[in-house]
């Protein structure tokens, strides 16, 4: 199974607030090994941490050639890949 986050709902915020987000929480990064993630398979390394704000900065920079359209039931997006593992941040 592929997990991901999806931006692409109406309510999503952009992806550049994402990135700011995570950049304000970047100071504490060396406090945490582990993380939560909603709808996952509990702990996660820390590293998803990282890997997932790189993609997220990789798409405010406009690096999508490797992304891939996407099916949902609200319609068609884009899939941004990212990590060692099979996921993806959804967006418009």
């Amino acid at each position: 199974m592929i997990e991901q986050i999806w931006m692409q709902l109406p309510e999503s915020l952009p992806i550049q607030i994402q990135v700011q987000s995570m950049q304000r929480m970047q100071q504490f990064r060396s406090e945490f090994d582990t993380i939560l993630t909603g709808h996952s398979r509990g702990p996660e390394e820390a590293e998803l941490f990282d890997a997932l704000l790189a993609a997220a900065i990789d798409l405010t920079h406009g690096n999508t050639e490797h992304d891939v359209e996407y099916q949902w039931f609200g319609g068609t997006s884009k899939a941004h890949p990212y990590g060692r593992q099979p996921r993806r941040i959804v967006y418009q």
